[in-house]
């Protein structure tokens, strides 16, 4: 039996970014309960970035609650529950929760083992990084100490309207933390003219990557920077569904490609998609979506077993939430230890005042 329950998180202050600014995330819980497993996964569109909205996404999973009962409260393969991912006419962010909600099924029921649904293992430790959102030079610098103190040697920063003070910061932050490293989010903000100088800004400054610097109309358009530039690029946004990914992996095999499972759908398509075309999995990083607690658990897992393990991935994301849905296991020292992949958590784990049921 599935059960759908919506969230509303407020976050400690407005999250702010430059395609928004955010004060709540909102989502989509979904409850399975079978004769031999209970648990729930998330589903949850980011708004901007993501093509679908929360209330068609829950219409959507409510049409078709009875086609995916059929399935999923009976014994089923993996084969069945990718052939109906791939046919039935949901968004991704369902596409997400319910082919994780399906990996904890067929693990748990012991239908299935590990290898069986991934290729690649599991790892127990996952290497994490810190986020800083924009601010002004003595705000970046502050963040960055708080970050070093919490244990954490990789930092992800969101570009200032103006590089050059970003770039200030960072040159007094080597001076004080040399061991740590550092990821600029630019959000598609700098000119295509300008970008291969701007970046020029930035060397010699321990930047492990320089993420989604200009605004293109596909990832080919990338090429030529990502040959150009002294640091390396990554896409992140860009990488809005499965075609763009299959696209980006095939054309740009040096780029970074920054991945959230809620925006491009059913993890095993995702984990196969990579598989495929990069091997090794090398500069695959893994990140939430600003999920709650449920959904962040299944990202958690994701990065564990697609993402490139000798990077860090952005999991450091419930410490934006003034309450979450029940304390998720967080990074400590800038490492996040995990037991088993897709571990369910159950309506008991969560507060009853966070949630409400939707039909």
């Amino acid at each position: 039996m599935l059960t759908f329950y919506r969230y509303r998180l407020p976050f400690h202050k407005p999250f702010v970014t430059p395609g928004g600014t955010f004060t709540d995330r909102e989502g989509v819980l979904l409850q399975l309960e079978t004769d031999s497993f209970t648990g729930l996964s998330e589903a949850s569109p980011l708004p901007g970035f993501s093509d679908e909205s929360l209330d068609k996404t829950i219409q959507q999973l409510i049409d078709q609650k009875e086609t995916l009962e059929a399935l999923l409260s009976t014994p089923f393969t993996l084969t069945g529950l990718d052939n109906l991912l791939r046919e039935i006419p949901l968004p991704a962010s369902a596409k997400f929760a319910l082919s994780s909600l399906g990996a904890s099924t067929l693990l748990k029921s012991g239908l299935a083992a590990r290898d069986e649904l991934f290729a690649q293992p599991f790892r127990h430790q996952v290497k994490v990084n810190a986020v800083t959102g924009i601010g002004e030079y003595d705000d970046i610098i502050s963040d960055i100490a708080a970050h070093h103190a919490r244990g954490f040697r990789t930092v992800k920063i969101k570009s200032t309207p103006d590089p050059e003070t970003l770039a200030s910061a960072l040159r007094e932050a080597v001076k004080k933390y040399p061991s740590m490293t550092f990821r600029i989010d630019a959000n598609q903000s700098w000119p295509v003219s300008d970008a291969l100088s701007i970046t020029g800004l930035f060397t010699d400054l321990n930047v492990e990557y320089i993420e989604e610097p200009i605004s293109v109309e596909s990832a080919n358009d990338y090429r030529e920077l990502v040959q150009k530039s002294p640091i390396p690029i990554a896409l992140d946004e860009s990488l809005s569904d499965m075609a763009t990914l299959e696209t980006a992996l095939k054309a740009l095999p040096g780029i970074v490609l920054i991945i959230k499972p809620t925006l491009l759908g059913n993890i095993f398509r995702i984990s196969e998609t990579i598989s495929a075309n990069r091997g090794p999995l090398h500069r695959v990083v893994v990140t939430t979506a600003l999920e709650s607690a449920v959904g962040r658990s299944m990202v958690q897992s994701m990065a564990a077993i697609t993402g490139d393990p000798g990077l860090a991935h952005g999991l450091d994301t419930g410490r934006l939430f003034e309450k979450d849905l029940f304390p998720l296991r967080e990074a400590e020292n800038g490492i996040l230890n995990l037991s088993s992949p897709f571990n369910p958590c159950t309506l008991a784990d969560i507060d009853p005042n966070l949630i409400h049921k939707t039909d």
